[in-house]
This record gives C-alpha cells, structure tokens and sequence, in this order.
C-alpha cells in the first residue's frame, strides 16, 4: 500500500500539470480572467509545507458563464463532479482519479462565478 505522503506529492504532480494546461489555454489566466484563491493562492506567502485537497478558483460574474467556457478548456480526464447555477453564482467541481502504485488519487479543481461561497463540513455551501 503507498505511503499518504507519496500520495499527496502525486495529487500535487497532477494539479500543477492541470494547472500549467490551464494557464496555457487562458493566456495566463487572463482569459477568461481567473483567480487562485485557497491553499494554493497561499502557498505564494508560506513555505511549501502542507498540502491541500482540491485547488479553487475564482471568476467575476460576466454577461455568459464563464464556467461554460472553462468547461471545454480544461485538461482531458477531468470529469464534471458538480455543477450548480443559482442566479447570482454558480459553482464547478471538476475531478481526475488517477492512479499511484494500487490506489486511485481524487484530483479536485472548483471553480466559482459570482460569489465566493465556502463548503461546509459535508460539501455543502455556507453561503460565505
């Protein structure tokens, strides 16, 4: 069985490809205009020393989904988890299991519009 840690590094691998793929195909994440919020956004101010779940974005409400657009850009093996538009926000959760030694790694990229809106204990929204 892998060590937890070999399996975080390995998650860690995964999001810094996706996330290389997704500044390629936004113009450095200026189109659409997109922000890195969370634990990763973080990692700029405090040593590399912990690791995180799931890499969040952020992006301003536009006249058209921004989500829709990013639907299409995102690296191949992403599947869409969640997807929630409510008026004034909407929500993406995009996933990758990939695989280390004999266990499967949950790679996670949310992106929200609109409103930033934190996740509960269960996933669910608390309206932040």
């Amino acid at each position: 069985m892998p060590r937890a840690i070999d399996m975080m590094r390995h998650r860690e691998e995964e999001i810094l490809r996706a996330l290389k793929h997704l500044s390629e195909k936004t113009d450095g994440f200026s189109k659409p205009r997109l922000l890195l919020i969370g634990g990763y956004a973080l990692r700029v101010f405090i040593p590399l020393t912990r690791f995180t779940r799931d890499c969040d974005f952020v992006a301003k409400k536009e006249e058209r989904w921004v989500i829709d657009r990013l639907r299409i850009l995102l690296p191949e093996g992403f599947s869409v988890e969640r997807l929630e538009k409510r008026g004034s926000y909407d929500f993406m959760r995009r996933v990758k299991l990939v695989r280390h030694d004999d266990a499967r790694v949950k790679v996670s990229l949310d992106f929200m519009e609109g409103e930033i809106r934190g996740k509960g204990t269960e996933g669910r929204d608390t309206g932040r």
